[in-house]
């Protein structure tokens, strides 16, 4: 029974110092909290000053808008390439045929009608291939 005890006190007096540090941790962090923030707007309106006096947030701002239209403009242009390169190659007739994204992509870049043609004529020049080889089987026996 004193054992128990013993244990129960000890693990009371853990909780204690525990608790104790933990409160002492965080009063430390919000200490650094607001030391950063006192720094930042003391400091900060030097910086502001710097960037706006040299044009350096224009600037900034500027390269940032022009490597984002270079980035739209370069996917646009590689998603043309792509689709004329299925179309002509007619892989998009086969397994790909079946994805709803590509699908919606050629209905929006007028490639279905060129496809479908494109497909119509593969489709009769199989057929007549198929009917003169059997055709042909037909005649040799």
């Amino acid at each position: 029974m004193q054992g128990s005890e013993a244990a129960s006190g000890a693990d009371i007096i853990r909780l204690k110092i525990f608790h104790c540090v933990s409160r002492w941790a965080y009063n430390m962090y919000y200490v650094g909290c607001l030391l950063l923030v006192w720094g930042l707007y003391d400091e900060g309106a030097e910086v502001f000053a710097i960037l706006v006096e040299h044009n350096l947030l224009g600037e900034a701002m500027a390269t940032m808008t022009e490597a984002f239209l270079n980035f739209m403009m370069l996917s646009i242009c590689f998603v043309d390439v792509i689709f004329a390169g299925l179309v002509k190659l007619r892989l998009f007739n086969g397994y790909m045929s079946d994805d709803v994204v590509l699908t919606r992509f050629c209905l929006l870049h007028g490639y279905a009608q060129d496809l479908n043609r494109q497909f119509t004529e593969g489709a009769s020049q199989m057929k007549k291939q198929m009917s003169m080889e059997v055709g042909s089987h037909f005649n040799c026996r």
